[in-house]
């Protein structure tokens, strides 16, 4: 049968006739293979021609190679299976028939097809999701009304950060209906921090600009569908608030009327119930928890309590729970609706701002395509757009699939199976742990009976073999996991974990991770069976005395630790250090662990190890930049004179510097250093402090790295360094160009550089599960498992409140199902993330468990309770389960001493900054003199101050004149070179501060300035990108400004004759078309008119 082995091994006339093929991939399974496999048979079926099939009117039968995708979801696993694509060819090429490739294929069949492929590399469909649809975005850009070359950005606060600022700006000053309403809103969220929510301090603002932040995550550029006004939300509550305090009076009027003896207490919280406002809440009581009347009056009272008083007290207590629960939500969203009601404000901002810098989020790029594609002709239109049909699509990981990632995908699917050509789904909901950002495993089944499995026909298939582990590995793993596929365990789990959620909530849980785990155990193959290589394997599973949650045991020896550290030197030893992983949840658990193992003196490898930012060397090459651009900064001087690069090179002991920093008195600190030192200050320092307003960050940078001889001294510091000067030449190249601007890009974005991974180092790695997802490892230490749901990773949820919704906090249980639904999805996570966290493991497993039992519901450790209780349980008192044959006692690894800083001679010469610099300078000014330079530079400088210049309406003569000065003065500080060209930049700041002023007062520039495009982009039919200054597409017409500096020359008026005709050319421009010569120097318009004769400057 088919789902008894993979699709590639079955012959073709065996293959199943349903084009939708979902085939179910356990770890270790031969996923890649078997993906590979599918494309490899599909390339093998492809007709022998170049050109592929689109925007024919009657396209053949039959697929050409070019028409076959294989989606994934990094850019990793995309290189990774083209590489193995071609790999494979060509082993089968040579004559090898071992691999993925079919027996169909020949020799001279693959050879063939490998020259053409390697010819059009470019077109072999192998890429990511987000890469897909941001190619079709770019196709459709100008139907989606995108520039052609618009960004995408991961990080909404590059949209947010710019727009809220010009948001508060139009509040404070009450600049139309939204800066009144958004000065009103911001009151009201004050007023709401203060009076509703109590919170106390002076950082009010960070509070709500924090809310604001959250809301545009979730929002972005459309209007929250929720109730935003506070008076409706409290409206919600009024009528289980009025029921509550009735049921609270009734139960007085009921002891009092029986004449029964209450618990003071029980009468003072009722009393409470009476009085209390309308956001205040049910009381803090226990009598509110109480299940019968009895309990809450005088022994006495007791046998006078009847089934009256009782019905009484039963329906007090509904009460209070029915207010609680609608308290729990409208309190909350009564805090957050200022927040919600300025982010609504805010979306149009955001959207402005977009639209103006070309940039979007790239959730709102899959909303834009999503909605395209749904529209009649819109897929058959992509394909040709593409320049090829999508005939064969085959997705990877498909149960981390997002809702708004397939429902983008579906409409290709769709038109690819109606074609007759065939969707390729491959999934593990068992290995589903990115619930967090929108994975829904759930899509892997209703893939199964939606429309199009009706469509296609559907077949299910099975890879039943583990490729990966040994055999005790494996039996472990299927002992385990399939326990978890047992309805009664699974219920007893929901439990334990999800004790006081709903039970319909308890009864989904159970029956998803029944389910889920429902098909997990897996053989070993026979033919590694009969051969003996799968044989052996060890696991050892040990609680540990003494440990604490998520790692956070003391600095000291822990138990944990210890046990850690003994087992990765023991593995270390028997098998290198190469060999070991540790495996982590978190990224504060591997920089923990990591901290353990480096003071072992082991080599460690983790995503924090590589980060630039933490390596010493570019902290002090930052810290060095960070004096230069503000000598007065004392921190930033300390931290490279203490550092190893500066002390090496010049020769002083740390000591000398730690003696300067206690005695330097008052003043900047490098007055004290050049006075105390001042031979090392002129050899080191002074060269680039002469320098530093002339020369750029990345010539600084590669000049400090030089002049101290980094790379030279250690070896081993020059990836980082070398990586760190490619940061910085890119973000020069994105407008960082002065030390200022690179520092400021750094504090935002350098925490996230880091270097590559090198292919072959013999280090441990430490990572988290996450990231660790694909691999394998021939020794994994899991040393953490108590991840507990206490805590929702999820702040806030839409709940519906008497057919209104309404956004709320959702952390509090008191919420109820909002609450639950995302607590019993990242239970299920937690049992995922253990399943592909043992399975990492090719030989060797080790998973260290606390001998205390958990405070808080844990899925894992309560999992490992019911399955593994009776051999490593806290009632049989034992601490060690192992399976497997121990591995051969060897010594622990002995860490080799690290490489010592070789000695380099010492230099006494002053540096000689830039040596290339003058010759080029010379070449420079031979060809066009000192004079063209500036006028160039000067032309520069006006235009990005141009394009800077934002008008406000109404403003006054100084006002605009502020505006003009601050443009002026913005685009000089991107052009740090200008203080080595201009002799005195400040009058060239007054000359273009004159300039921006006299285009603000200029009628017929005021809606270009309003609503134009600035430096918009326009493709010609060779697709060379062509850029207007201005561009105003308006209901009077398209309007295209060009900005010049200097005198008329006809080549000004050639190239707006140029942009006219490419506007002539784009579909939707409105008529009539104009253009606008603004010559700034003059101060003088020139209009120059759209002719069809403007065609001909079109290219």
């Amino acid at each position: 049968m088919p789902s008894e082995r993979m699709l590639s091994d079955v012959p073709r006339e065996e293959l199943p006739t349903a084009r939708l093929l979902r085939i179910r991939a356990a770890a270790g399974s031969g996923k890649t293979h078997s993906l590979t496999a599918r494309f490899l048979r599909l390339l093998g079926e492809a007709e022998a021609r170049d050109r592929p099939l689109a925007c024919l009117a009657a396209p053949q039968k039959g697929h050409a190679w070019p028409e076959i995708m294989a989606v994934t979801f990094t850019n990793k696993a995309a290189a990774e299976m083209k590489e193995r694509l071609v790999r494979e060819l060509k082993r089968r090429a040579l004559g090898d028939f071992s691999g993925a490739a079919g027996e169909e294929w020949t020799p001279e069949h693959a050879s063939d097809l490998l020259d053409r492929i390697l010819r059009r590399y470019h077109a072999l469909g192998v890429r990511t999701i987000d890469s897909l649809v941001c190619l079709l975005g770019r196709l459709f850009a100008l139907r989606l009304h995108l520039p052609p070359d618009f960004g995408v950005t991961f990080d909404l606060a590059e949209l947010f950060d710019p727009a809220f600022e010009e948001f508060t700006a139009r509040c404070e000053a009450a600049d139309g209906p939204d800066g009144e309403a958004g000065a009103a809103l911001f009151a009201q969220a004050a007023d709401t921090l203060l009076a509703h929510e109590r919170k106390r301090g002076f950082r009010l603002r960070d509070t709500l600009l924090s809310r604001l932040r959250d809301m545009a995550g979730l929002f972005r550029f459309s209007t929250p569908d929720v109730v935003v006004e506070q008076q409706a939300i409290a409206d919600l509550l009024v009528p289980s608030y009025d029921a509550f305090r009735r049921a609270a009076e009734d139960m007085l009027q009921c002891l009092a009327k029986a004449r029964l003896s209450a618990q003071k207490n029980f009468l003072t919280a009722l009393e409470r119930c009476v009085g209390a406002d309308l956001f205040s809440g049910p009381p803090d009581s226990k009598f509110l928890t109480k299940s019968s009347l009895t309990e809450c009056v005088l022994k006495a009272s007791q046998s006078a309590v009847t089934l009256e008083h009782e019905d009484c007290f039963r329906n007090f207590l509904d009460a209070c729970d029915a207010y609680r629960a609608d308290h729990a939500v409208l309190d909350g969203a009564y805090a957050l609706a200022p927040s919600v009601a300025l982010a609504a404000l805010l979306a149009e901002d955001l959207a402005e701002l977009a639209a103006r810098e070309g940039t979007l989020p790239l959730p709102t790029l899959y909303e834009l395509v999503r909605s395209l594609l749904t529209e009649d002709g819109a897929v058959s239109g992509a394909y040709c757009r593409l320049g090829a049909r999508l005939h064969h699509l085959c997705l990877d990981e498909f149960q981390d699939t997002s809702l708004e990632q397939w429902t983008t995908l579906e409409p290709l699917a769709l038109e690819a199976l109606a074609k007759g050509g065939s969707l390729y789904c491959v999934g593990d909901v068992k290995q589903a742990i990115y619930g967090w950002r929108g994975g829904r495993a759930e899509l892997f089944d209703d893939v199964a009976g939606g429309p199009l499995a009706r469509l296609a026909g559907r077949h299910d298939a099975t890879l039943p073999y583990n490729w990966r582990s040994r055999e005790a590995v494996v039996e472990f793993n299927n002992t385990f996991f399939s326990g978890l596929a047992d309805p009664d365990l699974a219920e007893e789990l929901a439990g334990r974990v999800l004790g006081r959620a709903p039970s319909d909530i308890r009864v989904a849980y159970a029956r998803d991770v029944a389910r889920a785990f429902a098909a997990s155990r897996q053989e070993i193959p026979p033919g590694k069976r009969e051969s003996g290589t799968a044989a052996g394997g060890y696991v050892r599973l040990e609680r540990i005395a003494g440990d604490k949650k998520d790692g956070d045991e003391d600095e000291g020896a822990s138990p944990l630790r210890e046990a850690v550290t003994r087992t990765v030197l023991s593995a270390a030893g028997r098998r290198g250090p190469g060999s070991v992983a540790v495996l982590v949840r978190t990224n504060d658990q591997a920089a923990k662990v990591s901290d353990w193992l480096m003071a072992a003196g082991l080599a460690v490898v983790t995503e924090n190890s590589l980060h630039l930012d933490r390596h010493p060397v570019v902290r002090q090459i930052l810290a060095f930049l960070a004096f230069l651009d503000y000598p007065p900064d004392d921190t930033a001087l300390a931290t490279f004179l203490t550092g190893s690069m500066f002390l090496a090179e010049s020769g002083l002991c740390p000591s000398a510097m730690h003696d300067l920093l206690a005695v330097r008195g008052k003043g900047p600190l490098y007055l004290a250093f050049r006075a105390a030192f001042p031979e090392v200050w002129e050899r080191l320092v002074a060269p680039f402090f002469r320098t530093a307003g002339l020369v750029r960050p990345y010539d600084a940078a590669a000049e400090i790295a030089a002049a101290f001889r980094v790379a030279e001294r250690d070896p081993g510091h020059e990836l980082f360094v070398r990586r760190f000067l490619e940061i910085v030449h890119q973000a020069e190249e994105n407008g960082a160009g002065s030390l200022a601007a690179f520092l400021e890009f750094w504090a935002d974005k350098g925490v996230q550089e880091k270097v590559p991974l090198p292919e072959s180092v013999d280090a441990v790695r430490v990572m988290t599960i996450h990231k660790a997802k694909g691999l394998q490892f021939p020794v994994t230490v899991v040393p953490f498992h108590d991840w507990t749901v206490s805590r929702p990773d999820q702040d806030y949820g839409i709940v519906t409140v008497r057919g209104a919704r309404v956004l709320a906090p959702i952390r509090s249980q008191a919420v109820g199902e909002a609450h639950w639904e995302v607590v019993g999805r990242m239970a299920r996570e937690y049992l995922n993330l253990l399943y592909v966290a043992w399975t990492r493991a090719e030989d060797e497993l080790y998973a260290f468990l606390p001998a205390e039992p958990s405070r808080f519901p844990s899925p894992v450790l309560a999992a490992i309770e019911l399955i593994l209780g009776d051999e490593l349980g806290e009632e049989t008192g034992e601490r060690v389960l192992e399976r497997g044959e121990p591995p051969a006692q060897c010594a622990a690894f002995v860490p080799p001493p690290p490489p010592a800083p070789r000695e380099l001679p010492h230099k006494s010469e002053a540096l000689e900054l830039m040596a290339w610099l003058p010759r080029l300078r010379v070449y420079r000014h031979a060809v066009e003199g000192k004079a063209d330079r500036q006028a160039a530079l000067r032309g520069e400088i006006a235009h990005r101050a141009m394009e800077l210049l934002r008008p406000v309406e109404n403003a006054s003569p100084a006002a605009r004149r502020d505006l003009a000065a601050a443009a002026a003065r913005a685009a000089l500080a991107e052009f740090p070179e200008a203080a080595g060209v201009f002799g005195d930049p400040a009058a060239l700041v007054g000359q273009i501060a004159d300039m921006a002023a006299w285009v603000l007062e200029r009628p017929e520039l005021a809606r270009a300035l309003s609503e134009g495009r600035r430096e918009a982009a326009i493709l010609d039919d060779e697709g060379r990108t062509h850029r207007a200054d201005l561009l105003l597409a308006a209901d009077t017409g398209t309007l295209v400004v060009e900005y010049k500096t200097g005198g008329p020359v006809p080549e000004h008026t050639t190239q707006v004759q140029r942009y006219l005709g490419l506007a002539a050319a784009m579909a939707g421009m409105p008529r009539p078309l104009s253009g606008l010569l603004v010559y700034l120097d003059e101060r003088r318009l020139e209009t120059v008119p759209f002719t069809e004769a403007a065609r001909e400057h079109t290219p």
